[in-house]
């Protein structure tokens, strides 16, 4: 790499700024302009890695325009070879964050990419395999010669010193596209520990949460979480934390102290967590046949903000795991009373049957919620199936 390039790296480098809404992608640009004669493969994958880590690109911009056009260019008449595996890496990332999934230089890459997955698995390292592997699944574009090649080398992936972060980006992009890996997931299963010693809270969920989505049973995988489940809710944000427990119940895993570790941070999940965040943990509470009192007990409390700021589907699933698990909650059943005409208006006739069977399951009146019922039997009826109609209209009629 001549001397100019590696300067004009480190410029671009200088630029990004020490936070994601404060990288200069303008001044990033003009370098390009004055100075793109000399640009080299890594000049090309350094800036678009930089932009891909800014917040606020605009990709309508005309110098941006030209230099992802010209990017494309040089990667199809010179191929993946002259850019490096690294490279393409790098960019296929920057391109899934910058959702640029349309564009003529994304579909040149993932073209390029698919045909010469052999070559890129092989010489790139892990890391770098994961960034085009999660590009791929982030964009949903499906790449089964990349992924064969995955599957063919996953020792060399999930070998010793590999970042657990590698290993569950590769993973979830399996998930995220169905893509059936055993071997991948039989070499997470034997580096379990090291993964779970090593790996973030959110490392774990997202790799747990793929063999959730794939149906994969990993004992060794699920022990060590059993282990370590005090460091890894204590430290777990809401999205990880209800990543496992779903992953837990989807696969039928009994963990008595990784819920019960959850139990203690029941008032962290419940203020801090979205409505369908909260609505996944009963589920999974429910589905494992596991009380949590004290996450109830703040589900209860926060009833009104739960029940104003979430969705139908994830008031259907909590007044349901309410019901499966005997749970009586007075104030979050009179919320959904309160709210019965929105709720009814956008809920599907599964998520009112299933909130009038928990109603009537625990014994509350909700003339409310049956009202709006009655006044939108004709959608519910059109909409549902013979077991939704019968329950909302034998309920509604009775």
């Amino acid at each position: 790499m001549p001397n100019t390039a590696v300067a004009r790296n480190v410029r671009l480098l200088d630029l990004k700024g020490n936070k994601r809404s404060s990288g200069k992608w303008k001044e990033m640009l003009l370098i390009y302009a004055k100075e793109k004669e000399g640009f080299d493969n890594v000049n090309y994958a350094t800036m678009m890695s930089q932009m891909g880590g800014i917040r606020h690109v605009d990709n309508r911009d005309p110098l941006f325009r030209a230099f992802l056009d010209d990017l494309g260019k040089q990667v199809e008449v010179r191929g993946l070879r002259w850019m490096g595996a690294q490279g393409i890496g790098k960019i296929m990332h920057a391109i899934a964050k910058m959702n640029l999934r349309n564009e003529r230089t994304s579909k040149i890459l993932f073209s390029q990419v698919e045909k010469h997955a052999e070559e890129l698995v092989k010489e790139g390292d892990p890391r770098t395999i994961s960034q085009t592997v999660w590009a791929c699944a982030k964009l949903g574009v499906e790449s089964p010669n990349l992924f064969a090649q995955v599957e063919k080398h996953t020792e060399k992936l999930v070998k010793e010193g590999s970042n657990p972060q590698t290993i569950a980006d590769t993973v979830w992009a399996c998930a995220e596209l169905g893509v059936d890996s055993p071997k991948l997931f039989a070499q997470v299963e034997k580096h379990a520990e090291r993964l779970v010693k090593e790996g973030t809270p959110q490392n774990i969920a997202d790799t747990v949460w793929a063999c959730a989505e794939l149906g994969v049973h990993s004992p060794k995988l699920f022990a060590q979480m059993e282990k370590y489940a005090k460091r890894l809710v204590n430290e777990s944000k809401p999205q990880a934390l209800v990543k496992t427990v779903w992953a837990y119940a989807e696969l039928g895993v009994d963990s008595p102290n990784l819920f019960s570790q959850v139990e203690k941070r029941a008032e962290m999940l419940v203020k801090e967590g979205t409505p369908h965040e909260i609505a996944n943990t009963v589920w999974a509470c429910d589905t494992v046949g596991i009380k949590l009192p004290n996450a109830f007990l703040h589900v209860e409390k926060n009833a009104e903000q739960l029940v104003q700021e979430g969705n139908p589907q994830a008031l259907a699933n909590t007044v349901w795991a309410c019901a499966e698990l005997r749970i009586k909650s007075p104030n979050f059943f009179f919320q959904v009373e309160k709210h019965a005409k929105k709720f009814v208006q956008e809920g599907n006739p599964q998520e009112i049957a299933k909130t009038v069977r928990a109603c009537a399951k625990l014994g509350f009146d909700c003339p409310k919620l049956f009202a709006q019922v009655e006044k939108h039997r004709e959608r519910l009826v059109k909409e549902g199936n013979p077991q939704e109609i019968e329950t909302l209209f034998g309920r509604v009629t009775r």
